[in-house]
């Protein structure tokens, strides 16, 4: 490594520096090598940090792992070399990586987003710290010197973001901000996004898997398969389980919103009557018929539950108005929280 000022290595500086390292760093395997984060101090003449990459199977000539610059800031003009066997870095539970500004972006939760999710596009906004889970025990010490948290189910309130005094923005990557104690960060001047409209095709195909799955007794006559009866049977054909066609029957929707006018249309296009209940009380759509609960719960074959929770949906399924559906209806509760 090269000092700031360009200088040839001095053999000199390196000693003295692999004396007096006083690693406070990061360090995490990512595939086959590691990234640190490593701060040191010099004799007196000024403190220099840099971020590195670590390649433990290829070495130096003396023997020593290989390291990739990444970035520093040398302040201390006669360093131009260290073995990376001098610092100690502490074990974190992450990875760091600089970008282009000075921000610290914290993601908590990457294993909840799936192992395909490539989050490098965030190292253009600034330093970016992935853990792969976060409790929230956890959460005050990974979000301390944050300016942006981005999270997806772990609850972020004055317990999770104490002393979290840089903290600006908490990113959501889901669309329910139900885990978000929405008056403590208003009170931070914390601003909270979230991600709408990115599951809207994928929850309505999930609510008619889930559906013909209840409707079609998949599940008994999948094992029945699978058991021999069938290749046993002498007719070929089961009917202990009847069920019935969807067409001609009534679905109905709470929370008329993208979800359920997707879910809308599919029900519509099986042949379904349409009927829907607005959670808020003033949503109004000309395609469908709008009707209240007791009514919707009364005359509807197959609910669908597609409104986020809140203090008007709380509690909205109890003994009473699970009273008031058909004996043989099916709900499905897809709704956030």
């Amino acid at each position: 490594f090269e000092s700031q000022g360009g200088h040839p290595p001095d053999r000199r500086g390196r000693e003295q520096v692999c004396r007096n390292a006083d690693a406070r760093g990061r360090e995490a395997d990512e595939g086959n090598y590691q990234r640190i984060r490593v701060n040191t101090r010099g004799s007196g003449r000024g403190a220099w940090h840099i971020d590195m990459t670590i390649f433990p199977n290829r070495q130096s000539a003396g023997g020593n792992p290989c390291g990739e610059f990444l970035r520093g800031r040398v302040l201390q003009r006669d360093v131009a070399r260290f073995d990376v066997d001098a610092v100690r870095p502490q074990p974190f539970g992450g990875f760091a990586a600089k970008g282009g500004t000075n921000m610290r972006l914290v993601i908590l939760e990457a294993e909840s987003l799936g192992k395909d999710m490539d989050l490098s596009g965030f190292s253009r906004f600034g330093e970016v710290t992935v853990y792969e889970k976060t409790t929230e025990e956890e959460c005050p010490e990974r979000v301390r010197e944050a300016d942006i948290v981005i999270c997806n189910k772990v609850r972020m309130c004055s317990r999770s973001l104490s002393g979290a005094e840089n903290l600006k923005l908490i990113c959501v990557t889901a669309t329910g901000i139900n885990n978000i104690d929405l008056d403590y960060v208003k009170r931070h001047n914390i601003a909270v996004t979230n991600v709408a409209g990115y599951s809207t095709v994928s929850v309505a195909q999930h609510t008619f898997a889930m559906y013909f799955y209840l409707a079609e007794k998949l599940r008994y006559y999948d094992d029945y398969v699978k058991n021999g009866s069938y290749a046993a049977s002498s007719l070929f054909t089961c009917m202990d389980r009847p069920f019935t066609e969807l067409e001609g029957k009534t679905w109905g929707i709470i929370g008329l919103g993208a979800i359920g006018r997707k879910v809308a249309s599919i029900a519509q296009a099986f042949g379904c009557r349409v009927i829907y209940y607005s959670t808020s009380g003033a949503h109004d759509d000309p395609d469908y018929e709008r009707v209240d609960l007791y009514r919707l719960l009364k005359d509807s074959d197959v609910v669908s539950i597609h409104a986020p929770l809140n203090e008007a949906t709380e509690n909205l399924m109890n003994i009473e108005t699970f009273a008031n559906m058909k004996r043989n209806a099916i709900l499905i509760n897809v709704g956030r929280g």
